[in-house]
């Protein structure tokens, strides 16, 4: 069921800061009033933009819509130097770098070895029990344990890793906070460095050290660079997805028991998951000048592309808000970006979401929720849902 929602309460929007239950009823009213709307982030004006084809081509346009503009503001103080921020030759040989080591071939081997293995290490804790929190229980684990592996961090206490990564995400609205904990962060990441000098492993931070760019080696802030976006970017994302996903599947019970007895749906399930609810719904960038584009008037300022509003424009995507795994999609999803800053890891996470669905569905048999359970996917710039109560057979 839709609802209609007044302009004012459209006006009085915060992407970054509310946690807008009713975000596809706002998404679906800007983009049926025109092509751009404004709302806030952070509590300063906004332009955004809800066209499935506006999305994609703002997407592709770097010159009209740069992305270190807006990453240096939001971010930039606690992230550093990072992809990123960076253009031309420069993006390309890095992104080349990143890539290397996240082909879709490694993806693979990782579903069914590390993220395999991560997935069950995590499940045996709730697997007696007949009910759980999947988010607070799973999915919250799950994502970081996956980073940390591949990265070739040990022994690091679970809540303080959520800690220093909230802080990296957290530097707009507190900044003083946010830097601090970065601070510590880095330190304990240069710490592991060290380590890597006098022994080597096989994992990324090695990989990392022994990397080089046209003869030149990456120094530690480089590397740290890439430590700092690897975990808001891999981490506290695929978790959102991942509890997404879950989500849909348990309000579909019907396609919950497809996926169970059909393993070759359940990437469509993760596809259609992406789609109707990326983790990411808008992603910043700034105008920096006043300009017509598309046949808009766009004020200088930050403009945000509605990532989560264009995989619902129902001129691409008919019957957008129905969860169909068997939707034929024409178009490719707004969910990982485009052009020169699509997401590199988006096997990744495809490969995350699916190792948790093949634990969960063959490690928890008759997963449902909760008796009364009413959960909501919320977050108007990251969304998921909080919590996951559901019960199964111990």
């Amino acid at each position: 069921m839709t609802e209609t929602v007044s302009p004012e309460r459209i006006a009085e929007i915060d992407t970054a800061l509310d946690p807008l239950p009713d975000l596809h009823d706002l998404t679906r009213e800007m983009r049926s009033e025109g092509r751009l709307s404004t709302v806030k982030m952070f509590g300063a004006p906004t332009s955004l933009i809800t066209h499935y084809d506006d999305v994609i081509a703002a997407y592709r346009d770097e010159e009209t819509f740069p992305a270190p503009a807006a990453y240096k503001v939001i971010a930039g103080p606690v992230m550093g130097h990072t992809i990123q921020c960076m253009t031309g030759r420069e993006h390309k040989l890095h992104r080349a770098l990143v890539r290397s080591s996240f082909k879709p071939s490694i993806a693979r081997e990782f579903v069914g070895t590390v993220f395999a293995n991560s997935a069950n290490s995590i499940i045996d804790r709730i697997a007696d029990q007949g009910s759980a929190d999947l988010v607070r229980d799973f999915t919250r684990h799950f994502s970081f344990d996956i980073i940390c592996r591949v990265i070739g961090i040990h022994d690091v206490d679970n809540d303080q890793l959520h800690h220093w990564v909230s802080g990296l995400f957290g530097y707009p609205s507190d900044p003083e906070a946010a830097i601090a904990t970065t601070k510590k962060f880095n330190e304990y990441i240069v710490g592991l460095l060290d380590e890597r000098r006098r022994e080597p492993k096989d994992d990324f931070l090695t990989g990392l050290l022994h990397a080089e760019i046209e003869g030149n080696k990456l120094d530690d802030e480089q590397i740290l660079s890439f430590i700092r976006l690897l975990f808001p970017a891999g981490a506290d994302t695929t978790f959102h997805a991942t509890g997404s996903m879950i989500y849909y599947l348990l309000k579909h019970p019907d396609v919950l028991e497809r996926v169970r007895e059909n393993p070759a749906d359940r990437d469509k399930a993760i596809e259609e998951t992406l789609r109707i609810e990326p983790p990411v719904t808008t992603q910043p960038r700034m105008n920096p000048q006043d300009v017509t584009w598309r046949g808009l008037d766009i004020p200088q300022g930050f403009i945000s592309f509605g990532t989560s509003a264009a995989n619902r424009d129902p001129a691409f995507f008919p019957d957008p808000d129905r969860f169909d795994i068997d939707r034929k999609v024409d178009h490719q999803i707004a969910t990982f970006g485009n052009g020169q800053h699509f997401c590199v890891g988006s096997h990744f996470a495809r490969g995350e979401m699916r190792a948790a669905l093949d634990a969960l569905l063959e490690r928890l048999p008759g997963l449902r929720l909760a008796e009364g359970a009413e959960p909501q996917v919320l977050g108007g710039t990251l969304r998921g849902p909080r919590e996951l109560l559901v019960e199964f057979d111990a």
